[in-house]
């Protein structure tokens, strides 16, 4: 059973998502390419599935021949006219949403400069999603693929609410990915999925990309409270250790975690 709709809880959503949306993007470590008008398809069918704001940078080429390299933060997969998957984005160069298909995209970038060139297993593993993006083969076995998929299943919703209160500060650094990637380990582990050191560094990826719209903010707490009291005890035990990484207390993150306190147990915490 799901979290109840009130309007105490909308307004939690809608501020904790004003915050995470709010957030400069990050600069990018490679130059910015962009023509002078987006070429789109004509047509982009519905959702294939939700994402839940993971940002990076791509290489892409337009229906049209034109290149541009550009940061965006995925909403969710959807289908181009022919089947083929898509990212449904915003684009922070055009400050607007915008359509990218995945057989388009040159190559993927992270912010710490990182080019992944086998798009289609970097986009399997980041939005674990491989029914829709064939990967080239690699040195991972299908037992391997289907542990990161239930990895990612399991600590999806503690990862995305912990990014979105670390936004609360203005500045996600490096002791609050840390923090997050603590609580998810602690998740893990309860689930008996304790990671490896290259799972971490994969953890610690996913968390780095994460800028959650509304969206992926009410279905990651919607998740958490159908999930019980350990869970929820486990965020919000992450949720301190992420206000305090920084050696100090933020009213702002203060009022957003107890409020989230509340909503989840019926009285605050911090």
């Amino acid at each position: 059973m799901g979290i109840a709709a009130t309007a105490a809880l909308n307004a939690l959503i809608d501020e904790m998502a004003a915050i995470s949306e709010g957030r400069p993007p990050q600069a990018s470590p490679i130059a910015i390419l962009l023509p002078e008008k987006d070429e789109e398809d004509s047509y982009i069918g519905p959702a294939l599935g939700p994402a839940e704001g993971q940002s990076f940078i791509i290489e892409y080429k337009d229906a049209a021949g034109q290149a541009s390299t550009r940061r965006i933060t995925v909403i969710s997969i959807r289908s181009a006219a022919d089947g083929s998957p898509a990212l449904y984005a915003k684009c922070h160069e055009r400050k607007a949403m915008r359509n990218f298909r995945a057989d388009r995209i040159v190559s993927c970038i992270d912010y710490d400069g990182e080019v992944f060139s086998d798009v289609n297993s970097f986009l399997v593993e980041l939005f674990g999603a491989e029914r829709f993006f064939k990967s080239a083969p690699d040195d991972r076995t299908p037992d391997h693929r289907k542990r990161w998929n239930k990895m990612r299943q399991v600590i999806q919703p503690h990862a995305v609410l912990l990014a979105a209160l670390s936004a609360s500060d203005d500045n996600r650094r490096r002791s609050e990915t840390t923090e997050i990637l603590n609580s998810c380990a602690h998740t893990l582990e309860a689930a008996l999925l304790e990671p490896t050191r290259q799972e971490a560094k994969m953890i610690s990826a996913f968390i780095r990309r994460l800028e959650p719209d509304r969206a992926a903010i009410a279905a990651a707490l919607d998740d958490i409270y159908s999930r019980g009291p350990a869970e929820v005890t486990n965020l919000l035990i992450g949720a301190i250790a992420v206000m305090d990484a920084d050696g100090k207390r933020d009213e702002r993150e203060v009022e957003l975690i107890n409020n989230l306190a509340v909503e989840l147990t019926g009285m605050p915490i911090a």
